[in-house]
């Protein structure tokens, strides 16, 4: 149960997970099939693809390479 737990700690808890480096992106892709579908490696592609184009609009150094 939550109740009884200090908000504060509750908190920096949070604060100091958002400060390590999140799993890499193509663990969504690479981490969830033994093989990936088809369809898995077209999103992985689109998903490369658009970071390239657009990657300086997100925090990409907040990810583990």
């Amino acid at each position: 149960s939550w109740r009884g737990v200090d908000p504060v700690q509750v908190m920096e808890a949070f604060e100091a997970a958002e400060r390590k480096p999140k799993p890499s992106p193509q663990l969504l892709f690479s981490d969830v099939y033994r093989e990936m579908t088809p369809n898995l490696r077209r999103q992985q592609a689109q998903l490369e693809r658009h970071l390239q184009r657009y990657g300086e609009h997100y925090n990409l150094h907040h990810f583990q390479a």
